[in-house]
């Protein structure tokens, strides 16, 4: 074997292993950004994917590199054309639903912008506030994403006449929500 052969074969295992590391949760922030557009999630994952893998040594820290990955899905899903036949609300909520996303969670979360809920799905990921200031730009944008998104919830859950149980990702996101009413980012 070449030791170019060898070069290639090194750089394919450390891609193949990029995309394992980061693919499904990216997947699943592309979902809730996208508000449940499975075909959009799995356009921007992709690419975001490809463009960390061309990355790779700038991105060689897997925090750094989930963080980056997030900013800049979150960067093509504001600047996209969203040129494909959107799925109804019934599919998008079906997609959140696989995710634990109860009806008000949706509610909530259509009523915000691509970066109000990447802002939320990074807090809801555990994501350090640095990182998901990084994600929306400003730390006035997260706050405003999460006032907003507890607003939002609090009207869609008082209009339901029943509850639903809290799904685990319904719970991490009221938690992290929660935070605005603290005054606190951790």
């Amino acid at each position: 074997m070449t030791s170019a052969t060898i070069d290639r074969m090194e750089d394919r295992t450390l891609h193949d292993a990029f995309v394992e590391l980061h693919g499904e949760r990216l997947h699943g922030f592309a979902l809730l950004v996208t508000l449940g557009d499975q075909t959009l999630a799995g356009i921007l994952t992709a690419e975001a994917l490809t463009n960390g893998a061309e990355r790779i040594e700038q991105l060689r820290h897997p925090e750094r590199a989930a963080t980056w990955l997030r900013a800049s899905l979150t960067r093509a899903a504001r600047q996209s054309a969203w040129g494909h036949q959107r799925p109804g609300e019934p599919e998008r909520r079906d997609a959140l639903l696989k995710l634990g996303v109860d009806p008000a969670t949706y509610d909530a979360l259509a009523s915000l912008d691509v970066r109000s809920r990447a802002v939320l799905a990074a807090t809801v990921e555990g994501f350090a506030p640095a990182d998901v200031h990084e994600v929306a730009g400003s730390d006035a944008r997260v706050r405003r994403a999460r006032r907003d998104y507890l607003t939002a919830y609090l009207a869609a859950s008082q209009t339901r006449t029943t509850q639903p149980a809290a799904g685990a990702l319904t719970a991490r996101v009221q938690a992290a929500a929660a935070l605005v009413l603290s005054g606190s980012d951790r």
